[in-house]
């Protein structure tokens, strides 16, 4: 699962790419969770991504959260 963090204050991009090594397997109706935790001033945008180029937004079977107090930001996937 890769993100991308880009501060609004300046004109240069920061690339963050996290990568578990992990397999996650889900069954047909359930969900699959992702979290990171974020900070700054201002808050950073946070991108979900499907390979390098396809983004994740809220909505269908995606479901896309930001918590500005905590800093946590999350990807819930429902599996069809």
């Amino acid at each position: 699962m890769k993100f991308y963090y880009t501060n609004a204050v300046s004109a240069r991009h920061s690339l963050f790419i996290v990568t578990s090594g992990k397999i996650f397997f889900a069954c047909t109706g359930e969900r699959l969770e992702f979290r990171c935790t974020v900070e700054g001033n201002p808050f950073p945008k946070v991108n979900w991504k499907k390979g390098q180029w396809m983004q994740l937004d809220d909505g269908g079977r995606y479901e896309v959260k930001r918590n500005v107090e905590t800093g946590v930001c999350s990807l819930a996937i429902k599996v069809r």
